[in-house]
């Protein structure tokens, strides 16, 4: 086919309700809007966005209060077929966490990343690749430690080299 597209698009809405805590009802869910597209037989990729807003557990936030957490990522990425040994590869995010409690605010985050990279397959399905990554990372604010405002905001980069080579039929090295 010349041009394929599919949407997804998966929602969920729960509404939470505690007989003896009512403190701690909300209304929670995820959702995600995916677009498929392939255009030609060259090029195919994914865009969208997911969101999730969820009450924590108090065992894993070791935080006793009403705390709703959401997070919102928005996502796109292409892989372009360059001849029938050649894939190239990229994509973009950007994902947000926040809280609702004030306490917990200074935990609220944000980052943007992305990715290329470049394989060469062989006929026998072996390959070689290599793709670079990036996140930069930011935090809503600082925080104190031992009376000295501290930056969390990072960047990380990173480059990969990849092969693989099937031994045998049964025996690949990755």
């Amino acid at each position: 086919t010349w041009n394929r597209q599919t949407i997804l698009l998966d929602v969920r809405i729960d509404d939470n309700r505690f007989s003896r805590n009512e403190e701690f009802n909300g209304k929670t869910g995820n959702g995600k809007l995916e677009w498929d597209w392939q255009s030609g037989p060259l090029w195919i990729g994914q865009a969208g966005v997911i969101y999730n807003r969820f009450i924590p557990n108090f065992q894993d936030s070791l935080f006793y209060g009403r705390d709703i957490f959401s997070t919102r990522e928005y996502f796109g990425k292409a892989q372009f077929q360059g001849g029938p040994h050649w894939n190239f590869v990229g994509g973009l995010s950007e994902a947000e966490n926040s809280n609702s409690n004030v306490a917990l605010r200074p935990n609220d985050f944000h980052s943007k990343s992305g990715n290329f990279g470049a394989h060469y397959f062989t006929l026998a399905e072996d390959s070689i690749g290599w793709d670079y990554l990036y996140t930069d990372g930011t935090f809503t604010s600082d925080v104190v430690i031992n009376g000295l405002p501290y930056n969390r905001a990072f960047r990380d980069n990173s480059a990969r080299f990849s092969v693989k080579y099937s031994l045998t039929p049964k025996t690949v090295l990755d």
